[in-house]
């Protein structure tokens, strides 16, 4: 639902960030915020949607690293956030990366 709010995004993943848990099975999620092209934008709202619904449990969603290359490439800064770098390790740790 947030992902559809396109432009009014931030705000969406700032109103249901305290509600969101992680779920096993993220892909269609990221791959929706994926084709939505909303996490270079909006590279810090991705960031805290992504950190609040990846379970480490499970295999990593295939467009994650894309994602994760879009928020960086936007922002390098969030790089070295512990969000960021937790997904990125996730990946590496999968062989992801």
């Amino acid at each position: 639902m947030v992902i559809a709010t396109k432009s009014r995004f931030p705000e969406a993943v700032h109103t249901v960030l305290p509600w969101l848990k992680t779920i096993e099975h993220s892909d269609y999620i990221v791959h929706r915020l994926s084709e939505a092209a909303l996490c270079a934008p909006f590279p810090e709202p991705s960031l805290a949607l992504l950190d609040a619904i990846i379970d480490e449990a499970s295999w990593p969603a295939r467009k994650l690293g894309s994602c994760l290359d879009a928020i960086e490439g936007a922002q390098p800064a969030l790089a070295t956030d512990q969000r960021f770098v937790r997904l990125r390790n996730y990946l590496r740790r999968r062989g992801q990366v």
